[in-house]
C-alpha cells in the first residue's frame, strides 16, 4: 500500500470551515497518486497510542483516543 503524509492549512483571514478544508485535501492529495485511503484527523487529534491502527476498512473510524483540549480530563 503506499503512504504519504500531506499536510494542508488554511490560508488569509476567511473563516475556518473545517470540513472543507479536509474536502479541499482530498481532492488536491488526489491529484498526487491513486491513493487507496484517506486518514484525516487535526494535529491535535492525532493518535497518541500505538495500539490505535492505522487502516482502512468499509466504513469512517475515528482513530483518535483522547483530547488534550481539557488536559486528558
Amino acid at each position: 500500500m503506499l503512504r504519504s503524509l500531506i499536510s494542508f492549512r488554511k490560508l488569509g483571514t476567511t473563516h475556518f470551515n473545517r470540513a472543507a478544508l479536509f474536502n479541499i485535501g482530498f481532492i488536491e492529495s488526489s491529484r498526487v497518486a491513486n491513493f487507496e485511503c484517506f486518514i484525516f484527523h487535526d494535529v491535535d487529534l492525532l493518535p497518541q497510542d500505538n495500539r490505535i491502527p492505522y487502516r482502512c476498512g468499509d466504513q469512517p473510524i475515528h482513530l483518535s483516543s483522547a483530547l488534550d483540549l481539557f488536559n486528558y480530563k
